[in-house]
């Protein structure tokens, strides 16, 4: 009986140790994940980017030494500065952060580089944020006057048609950035931008993975229907600065279930939509100006066209009613815009029309004229 009763005891020990060991070993699971950065794709945690998006405008703060910014450009070198705005519940919240110029032309050209700000990730750690802890600002670019700004709301528009069409696409927040001069803080600038969602956390989001450096990809490997939006996109915005062969202005990513390739495009200010007085005319497509399109898509068959172009069909009135709503972007401009987008739409639905071939060489010949937005029955006040 004692025997028993001992073998008993020692089955419970032993079973206690188990469960005590498994204990043990999810506790040092959790803490390798947490220590190496765990992302929160399971929205256990908020995202840095997630507390600045809002559909609302939000005003955010920078104080560093600008001079010193200005003169580095080149460098990429960091420095440190101040961030400061109001979360999605009201509480201000104020970040030191790392910061410095990034881009290639904009960075050559504009009077004000593009930024890249990279937060401590401890500190978000203990401020409950994930650990994505670096994010884009789009500037305004052009001092003086009020054309920087205007391009950057147009910028920003683009990507939220994007959005519109897939989700395979960058969110974004508009921002209006007050610049302050941490040496003469008396002094600042306020202006528009654009903070974009880390790459990072787009494919997280998106169950994939980051594909670097991923120039001249197999076609077969690559979502056709996907690739073939974002030429559609880029095409109804005028965008031809972009390549999937030469990896230019697109992100790669990888989907973890099909394993197929999806582009991610960024970077629209050389499209005609945006049409910057800095952009150029792109030298090999033989165009007069930044207005004119070409499409830029891989050859897809015409169920992927039709089903695509049914899509943006689909999505018409609410693509024009984010320019025309949009009260930042001034009167002129979003008449140019909203014209612009429907001319495209004109140019789809004669493709659609055109039986002398396959959607794919339809579009490539196909021409129509751009449109004139009149004020006809348009509330745009």
């Amino acid at each position: 009986m004692a025997v028993k009763i001992n073998k008993a005891i020692h089955f419970r020990i032993s079973k206690m140790k188990n469960i005590f060991t498994l204990i043990l070993t999810l506790i040092f699971l959790i803490n390798i994940s947490m220590a190496n950065g765990a992302d929160c794709v399971d929205n256990s945690c908020q995202s840095l980017f997630s507390d600045f998006r809002s559909e609302e405008l939000v005003r955010l703060t920078i104080t560093t030494n600008i001079n010193r910014l200005l003169e580095n450009r080149k460098k990429a070198t960091y420095q440190n500065a101040t961030v400061e705005w109001k979360s999605a519940n009201g509480n201000t919240v104020t970040l030191q952060a790392d910061i410095r110029a990034r881009g290639k032309y904009r960075n050559r050209v504009c009077d004000f580089p593009p930024i890249k700000l990279k937060f401590s990730k401890k500190e978000l750690s203990e401020m409950g944020y994930s650990s994505y802890n670096k994010m884009k600002l789009v500037t305004h670019c052009i001092d003086g006057g009020e054309e920087g700004n205007q391009n950057v709301i147009k910028e920003y528009l683009a990507y939220r048609m994007y959005n519109e069409i897939t989700d395979y696409s960058f969110r974004v927040q508009l921002v209006e950035v007050e610049y302050i001069d941490a040496q003469h803080p008396e002094t600042s600038d306020i202006r528009y931008g654009i903070i974009i969602e880390h790459k990072k956390e787009m494919a997280a989001r998106l169950n994939a993975d980051i594909k670097k450096d991923l120039y001249n990809p197999n076609v077969e490997q690559i979502n056709a229907s996907i690739e073939n939006k974002m030429a559609l996109f880029n095409y109804m915005l005028g965008n031809e600065d972009y390549s999937t062969v030469a990896y230019k202005n697109i992100e790669w990513i990888q989907d973890k279930t099909t394993g197929k390739l999806i582009p991610v495009p960024y970077d629209f200010d050389f499209s005609g939509f945006v049409n910057p007085s800095y952009a150029r005319v792109p030298s090999s497509s033989g165009h007069k100006s930044n207005k004119e399109r070409k499409f830029l898509g891989l050859p897809v068959n015409d169920n992927i066209f039709n089903a695509n172009i049914a899509k943006f069909l689909a999505k018409e009135k609410k693509i024009v009613q984010l320019v025309r709503k949009n009260r930042s972007l001034n009167l002129e401009q979003r008449l140019e815009a909203i014209s612009y987008i429907r001319s495209f739409y004109t140019k789809l639905r004669a493709v659609q029309k055109n039986d002398s071939g396959s959607l794919y060489q339809s579009i490539l010949q196909v021409d129509v004229p751009v449109e004139k937005e009149g004020y006809y029955g348009h509330p745009l006040y």
